[in-house]
């Protein structure tokens, strides 16, 4: 047989869209001192009471607002200390253009009001609101992986957290890519083809750090005494099984073990492991690595003990990916 590279990246997504709400309009607020410089790198953030007397709500919604910071990479908290604007060169630079961004939007309030007697901030809403449209049928940035469902799985956690249309491509499609997309980005294992690609083409290119969903253990101890995790190399499916197993408690941690598989011999081995597709065995599941997950047959799809290993953009990454897009870290 001949050796594939699999790809298992380690890693899920913001919470849901963007739906209004009294964590968001603290979120949002803090983001954009930090984003305007008013609260500069390494400033430590009011407390959760005086960010209930600031915002008039509850000190619990200003720690839940906060918690969401630290996801975003935009805060970290000290023990007994409290809640600090993180150290970072792209915190710092945010700050660092404020003045010429507030200057940029005087000058485009004054175009607005020479232009039309409609209020400005109304005009600035239409106009998001076009190149909103626009971005969403012409992407602007793409996220490159060796598998569809890999690359969709993260473009949609992109698109999910900085609000940004995101391209899901795989790599032996980047040619088939719209021109209007600028940046490309990828994870380590593929960012020297990609680089190389993107130079030749004229594009920008990031490196995404990921990891596995930190959750997934959980939900696998939920339901299953054994798990066993498949990839192309058995060396790389015991990493998996490591990271699944390592944050769980050891009482209530499953037994996991770790398989090479191939695309010709998923269905085999999933049988021996789980028996018929249909009943499959009650306290028993699967992982794939994303080749196999993308290979799988049709008759295992539905099944309730089969899974892909699930990935995530790692949460102090998230303020380089949006100035890698241009963008403020909080997204549009």
């Amino acid at each position: 047989m001949s050796k594939q590279n699999d790809i298992i990246v380690p890693g899920g997504g913001r919470h849901g869209g963007r739906s209004p709400g009294a964590v968001d309009r603290v979120a949002s607020a803090c983001i954009y001192r930090i984003s305007t410089g008013a609260w500069r790198s390494g400033q430590r953030l009011p407390s959760s009471r005086e960010g209930a007397r600031t915002w008039s709500v509850s000190p619990l919604t200003v720690k839940r607002a906060y918690d969401r910071l630290i996801e975003m990479g935009l805060v970290v908290s000290a023990e007994r200390s409290g809640y600090f604007v993180k150290a970072d060169d792209s915190i710092d630079q945010m700050s660092r253009e404020a003045p010429e961004l507030e200057a940029l939007r005087e000058r485009v309030m004054a175009l607005i009001r020479e232009g039309t007697d409609r209020q400005p901030q109304g005009v600035l809403q239409q106009m998001l609101n076009m190149e909103t449209e626009r971005n969403r049928r012409a992407p602007t940035c793409a996220f490159a992986e060796c598998t569809d469902f890999e690359s969709q799985m993260l473009a949609n956690e992109i698109t999910k957290r900085l609000n940004i249309p995101c391209l899901a491509v795989t790599i032996d499609r980047l040619d088939a890519m719209p021109p209007s997309v600028k940046v490309l980005l990828t994870t380590a294992f593929h960012i020297d083809e990609v680089t190389a690609f993107a130079a030749a083409s004229g594009r920008d290119v990031a490196n995404v750090p990921v990891e596995h969903a930190p959750d997934s253990g959980a939900r696998l101890a939920k339901i299953a005494d054994e798990v066993l995790v498949l990839s192309l190399s058995e060396e790389q499916a015991a990493l998996v099984a490591e990271d699944l197993r390592r944050p769980l408690a050891t009482d209530s941690a499953p037994t996991f073990s770790a398989a090479q598989s191939a695309p010709a011999s998923i269905d085999t081995d999933l049988r021996a492991w789980l028996g018929d597709p249909e009943a499959p065995h009650s306290d028993r599941a699967v992982v794939l690595s994303t080749t196999l997950w993308s290979n799988l047959p049709e008759v295992w799809h539905g099944c309730r003990a089969v899974f892909p290993y699930q990935c995530r953009v790692c949460a102090p990454a998230w303020p380089d990916v949006a100035a890698a897009l241009k963008i403020p870290p909080g997204g549009w």
